[in-house]
Formats: C-alpha cells, sequence, structure tokens
C-alpha cells in the first residue's frame, strides 16, 4: 500500500503531446493505490516521453502542471523580452534602410555634385578656348590655317549673339519679315564685327615691335581719307533731317537705309585708320615702301611729318579727291549752287571712298 504523501519524481513535459488532466483527487483524504496505478506510476517513472495516463496520482500531475506553468511563466516572461528584441532588431533594420537611403541620397548628391562640378570645368574650358580663339587675330603671329579659322569662327559668334540682340530693322516689310529682319541683322552684324577688328591686329603690332615697318604710308593715307568720305556721308544720311528729306523728294518718299551700325561702323575705321598715320608718324614712316621704325641709321630720329613719304600716284590721288570735296562744299554754303546739290556731293563722297 502507498501514501498519498509519498514523494514520486516528476517526468519531464513533453508538449508536443497533449494532456489529459487526470480525475479530481480530494486533498483531505488519503486514498489507496491499486496495482494497476503502481504500474503506471512505474512505466510513467521508466519512460519519462509519456506525459501521461489515466490514472496518474495527483501529486506527479499537480507537479506536471506546476512545471507546466512554470514553463508557460518562463514563455510568457519571456515573450517581451523577444518582442523588445524584435522590436530592436526591426527598428534597427528600419534605421538600417534609412541610413542605406540616406546612404543612397548622399550618393546621388555625390554625383550631382561631380555633374556639377565637371560641368563648370567643361564650361571653364570652353570659355577659355572661346577666349584664347578670339585673342588670335590679336596677339598671335602664326598665319596657321586653322588658326585662322578659330579666330574668324569666335569672332562670328560674337556678331551672331549681337544681331540677335540688337533691334531689328522695322523698315523690312513682307511676308517673311520677321525672319528676313533676323536673318538681315544677324549678317551685318557679323560683319560690323569681322570688319571692325580687322583693323586692331596692325596697330597691335606696330605697338609691340615699336616700328611700322610692312605698312605702306600710301594705303594708310588713302584708308584714311575713304573712311572719312564714307563717315561723312552716311552721318549725313542719318542725322541730317533736311538731307533726309531731300532723298525722299528725289526717290519718291522712300525713308534712307543708313542704321546707326552703319554710321558707328565707319566712324570707328575712321579713327584706327587715322590712328595709323599717327603711328607711322611717330615710329619714323621708314621710305614709304614698308620699312619704318626706328633704326641705327636713324639716329637723330624724331616725329615729323616729314617722314610720312608717299609716292606721286597717291598725291594726285589726295588732290584729285581733296580738290573737288573742298570746291564743292564751299559753292553750295556760299548759294552758288542749289542747296539740292548737298545731297549730290554726298553721294560723291561715296563714290571716292571707292576709290580708296
Amino acid at each position: 500500500m502507498f501514501s498519498r504523501k509519498k514523494s514520486v519524481a516528476p517526468p519531464p513535459p513533453i508538449p508536443a503531446v497533449p494532456f489529459v488532466p487526470p480525475p479530481p483527487v480530494n486533498d483531505d483524504e488519503d486514498s489507496e493505490i491499486s496495482s494497476e496505478d503502481e504500474d503506471a506510476i512505474n512505466a510513467n517513472m521508466e519512460t519519462p516521453l509519456m506525459a501521461h495516463g489515466s490514472h496518474r496520482p495527483r501529486s506527479a500531475a499537480r507537479s506536471n502542471d506546476v512545471f507546466r506553468n512554470n514553463n508557460s511563466n518562463t514563455s510568457a516572461d519571456a515573450n517581451p523580452a523577444t518582442t523588445k528584441t524584435t522590436s530592436k532588431t526591426r527598428n534597427t533594420t528600419y534605421a538600417s534602410i534609412e541610413e542605406g537611403g540616406d546612404t543612397t541620397d548622399d550618393d546621388n548628391n555625390d554625383d550631382d555634385r561631380s555633374f556639377s562640378a565637371a560641368s563648370i570645368v567643361t564650361i571653364n574650358t570652353t570659355l577659355t578656348n572661346f577666349r584664347d580663339n578670339l585673342m588670335l587675330p590679336f596677339c598671335s603671329d602664326e598665319t596657321s590655317l586653322p588658326k585662322i579659322g578659330a579666330g574668324l569662327a569666335s569672332l562670328s559668334v560674337i556678331g551672331v549673339v549681337v544681331g540677335l540682340v540688337m533691334p531689328k530693322n522695322q523698315a523690312l516689310a513682307g511676308k517673311w519679315y520677321p525672319w528676313y529682319r533676323t536673318i538681315s541683322s544677324v549678317i551685318g552684324y557679323t560683319y560690323f564685327v569681322l570688319w571692325s577688328v580687322c583693323f586692331y591686329p596692325q596697330v597691335l603690332l606696330n605697338i609691340r615691335r615699336k616700328s611700322t615697318k610692312g605698312l605702306s604710308n600710301d594705303f594708310a593715307i588713302l584708308n584714311f581719307m575713304g573712311w572719312a568720305f564714307y563717315s561723312a556721308y552716311l552721318g549725313s544720311m542719318y542725322f541730317d533731317e533736311s538731307i533726309r528729306k531731300l532723298y525722299q523728294e528725289r526717290f519718291k518718299n522712300e525713308s534712307s537705309t543708313v542704321q546707326s551700325n552703319d554710321v558707328a561702323f565707319s566712324v570707328h575705321a575712321m579713327f584706327l585708320s587715322f590712328f595709323y598715320l599717327v603711328q607711322i608718324v611717330y615710329y619714323g614712316g621708314g621710305d614709304g615702301n614698308g620699312d619704318g621704325g626706328k633704326s641705327s641709321s636713324n639716329k637723330g630720329w624724331s616725329p615729323s611729318l616729314i617722314s610720312l613719304k608717299l609716292k606721286p600716284q597717291t598725291w594726285f590721288l589726295i588732290v584729285a579727291m581733296a580738290g573737288p570735296s573742298i570746291v564743292m562744299a564751299l559753292m553750295i554754303s556760299f548759294g552758288i549752287l542749289p542747296y539740292d546739290y548737298w545731297l549730290d556731293y554726298f553721294y560723291m563722297l561715296s563714290y571716292f571712298k571707292l576709290c580708296c
């Protein structure tokens, strides 16, 4: 006979096997265990994997229940920690993702900055090359075809930009007049830039060498006279209201097509041509064959108009053009010739430009 109070070691629980609770046991009364119950207890002790039986003592059942409750409590206690760990891991993962996103943004920003830096370098290089090509006509003594082409292309770009920006000629009309005005302006200002710039290389070369060697005295004086005549013609057509009225009366109310850029170009060319003469006089002028400058054979050199030696043919052209210009202007001013001859007079000056 076994006592109820005899302690029996509880078998370990097997969570995977469902537990069948034993019949209720009265704690206040002792109960006797039959041989069959004893065999069941022994079987439970020998085979701990069998955690259930239909006739198990209450103490064993209670111990097993306590063990299970402890397990459950442990699991329940472990759940918050696991939850915290999972949350922490999740937060870490989110943070990693966010950091990864930030890293991608940083990479994108770095790429943008790199692209911006590369763009700035490219623009600076382009502008530097454009500036160097633009200065070729002024500073380079090389006459290679690529350098000449690069210089002309750079100057043409400036002419196109100026032509697009400047006001267009509103007198041009017709079906395609908006495009025609733009094309006319671009061509006109490109011509203006190229022809205006062509005067400077010779001036800079003379200053750099302190000599006018290679510059013809005859060309310099005739060039100055031609631009002076042309400036007088264009200036009268643009600024003088009476000349414009004479033009309208003669050509049936047609307006003069002379523009401000025509006048500016001509006056600019006249002043630079005059500067050629100043340089010829200042640097000695040579013998009129382009051999100008200070030389060892001319130790007594001093700026003088005597150094401006010209050929006889040049003197003939000077007199042939300057004489009628002066005489006809005086005759119209004193009323010997009618006033409307002023228009013919300025036309005469424009023809003299062709002779120069």
